[in-house]
């Protein structure tokens, strides 16, 4: 076993959480820290784990894994329902069996329901009949998740007074499982926390608000001119897939449709195909990538820094709905996206531990 830090009086080893909003810092982080403690990382985050979009995900780098050994990223295709469950179902073993060589394994992520699963378990629901998760789906297109949450309050008071009503996912799978069993979501929960056999500790990392919005305008626009609109392209065709419900790609996905309208004469509400998109698109992207500003057609142009200016806004959107979560938990060592790992390693000793 790689001895690491030895953080608690205990023979439980240790799983570090570093935590925190989209675009903050958090690969930087864990990636110093399990360089100092070595360690491999372990990704909870719902979109890293397929393959096909590294990209808009900003997954960890082939650089970046080389340096440290990472797992449950690209583990999955866009083409598999990879649900909570199989997050939990994969995740566990993995870890236990990383702690028979490591004291001690760094977790980075976002997503609350991966990091909640761990830390917590997960409740015994029954699998959802995929007609129903694909009705839901289409409810959420047509009808919007304002309509769903009215529903949810209909249907399952009081899972609704517990949940958080901003996490459209949770309201979603709440739905699918009242649709699929008839009795309502509250019915299954187990209302205990699941016993692990290590320490969880959590590194929150916060800035102030300017200083985030900066850095996610910033990466979003480097993620533009490395790859995202080819990457984006080349999933068009897979657009439905839920996976791809995600900040980024819907709104290119939109931008790539009224570009093509605006480009093939179409009119409004004539259908365009996969091909007419690809042939449309395709010899836009290295201008776009390189100086979009030198698009000659002034509507392209002001379409596409419009379409930048919506996914830089909902990214600070969900940002904020994640920073307001985070600071929910007390037990977290709250820090700086500054803080070398110097100063942090002497913080955990003792001090967040569930």
């Amino acid at each position: 076993m790689v001895l690491g830090l030895s953080f608690a009086m205990s023979y439980k080893p240790n799983l570090i959480m570093v935590v925190g909003p989209t675009g903050i810092g958090k690969t930087h982080l864990a990636l110093q820290l399990a360089s100092r403690l070595q360690c491999p990382i372990v990704s909870a985050d719902s979109r890293q784990i397929y393959r096909e979009m590294p990209i808009g995900t900003a997954a960890p780098t082939q650089s970046e894994q080389s340096l440290v050994k990472h797992y449950m990223v690209g583990v999955a295709s866009i083409r598999e329902h990879f649900s909570i469950a199989h997050y939990e179902e994969k995740t566990i073993p993995l870890l236990e069996t990383l702690f028979t060589k490591y004291s001690s394994v760094v977790m980075c992520g976002g997503s609350m329901l991966y990091l909640d699963v761990i830390e917590k378990g997960i409740d015994a629901i029954p699998s959802i009949d995929p007609k129903v998760r694909d009705l839901i789906q289409s409810r959420l297109q047509n009808e919007g998740a304002e309509r769903l949450r009215e529903e949810l309050k209909l249907v399952d008071p009081f899972y609704y007074e517990d949940v958080d009503l901003a996490n459209t996912k949770r309201i979603i799978h709440a739905l699918e499982v009242y649709y699929t069993t008839g009795k309502p979501y509250s019915f299954f929960r187990k209302g205990y926390t699941a016993t692990r056999p290590f320490h969880i500790y959590k590194v929150y990392i916060e800035l102030p608000r300017e200083q985030l919005y900066e850095r996610i305008n910033l990466r979003t626009e480097k993620m533009l001119r490395s790859g995202w609109l080819k990457e984006a392209l080349s999933l068009y065709p897979y657009r439905s897939f839920n996976a791809l419900n995600t900040i980024g790609y819907k709104e290119l996905f939109s931008f790539f449709e009224s570009a093509t309208k605006k480009l093939q004469g179409r009119k409004d509400g004539e259908p365009i195909s996969i091909e007419d998109v690809d042939e449309a698109i395709a010899p836009m992207v290295e201008i776009l990538e390189c100086n979009p500003l030198s698009l000659k057609d002034s509507f392209l142009r002001e379409e596409y820094l419009a379409t930048v200016a919506k996914i830089q806004a909902a990214t600070r959107q969900y940002a904020r709905q994640q920073t307001i979560r985070f600071r929910q938990d007390s037990r977290a060592i709250r820090v700086s996206s500054t803080i070398e790992t110097t100063a942090l390693l002497p913080l955990l000793i003792g001090r967040g531990k569930r």
